[in-house]
């Protein structure tokens, strides 16, 4: 038999607990309705941002030519203490460089570990070496901001310092700042900006 029950509080006849219908039953809460929590919930999982880390680089940095030769930036580290190793890391970056010659690429890298963090950089491909993101210069002169995305498997629940690290094909190439030998003090020597942001997800909101 159906039917309605309207009150404006509810609590347990004994003890601090109070526990509604059966295993198996489905409580729907309808349109419009909201559920407004003042305390704390357990057993619910879900996607949640456990932590946030985030730098920026704003200065002019050179990277070294040769296609394995790569160069740390220079304030883009970030020491990141895991909660899990069930988590997941999001790895943000927006990177802009340049060089005089005809390629560039970036990688992020473990500097605690000594070691590229687990997926967030090609294993490479005999002499080709792996990065995280590269950009065809073509020659060019100007400067292209690209993005670096990946998820990282946090190594343990350590503090380990994380960077991101650029290495150009030929020429010597330069973060944040055109290819320009003399950087002349004009318009067309613009600045950029580099940032690196880690956001851990708890393991019930990544598959």
């Amino acid at each position: 038999m159906a039917s309605e029950i309207k009150v404006d509080k509810i609590t347990p006849y004994t003890g601090t607990s109070l526990t509604l219908g059966e295993s198996g039953q489905k409580y729907q809460v309808p349109s419009g309705a909201t559920l407004a929590n003042s305390g704390s919930v357990s057993g619910i999982s879900g996607a949640n941002v456990v932590k946030v880390s985030s730098v920026k680089m704003t200065g002019r940095v050179a990277f070294a030519a040769s296609g394995a030769s790569w160069t740390e930036m220079t304030g883009l580290q970030l020491t990141h203490t895991a909660a899990s190793t069930s988590n997941r890391l999001l790895f943000i970056c927006t990177f802009t460089g340049t060089e005089n010659g005809t390629s560039w690429h970036t990688k992020f890298y473990n500097n605690t570990a000594s070691a590229n963090p687990t997926n967030a950089v090609h294993p490479g491909e005999g002499s080709r070496p792996g990065c995280t993101s590269k950009h065809n210069q073509n020659n060019g002169s100007w400067g292209t901001t690209i993005p670096m995305i990946t998820w990282v498997t946090p190594p343990n629940t350590s503090a380990n310092q994380y960077t991101v690290m650029a290495a150009s094909h030929s020429g010597t190439g330069y973060a944040n700042s055109n290819q320009n030998n003399s950087d002349v003090n004009n318009a067309d020597s613009v600045r950029a900006i580099c940032n690196f942001t880690i956001i851990e997800i708890d393991s019930g909101g990544v598959a």
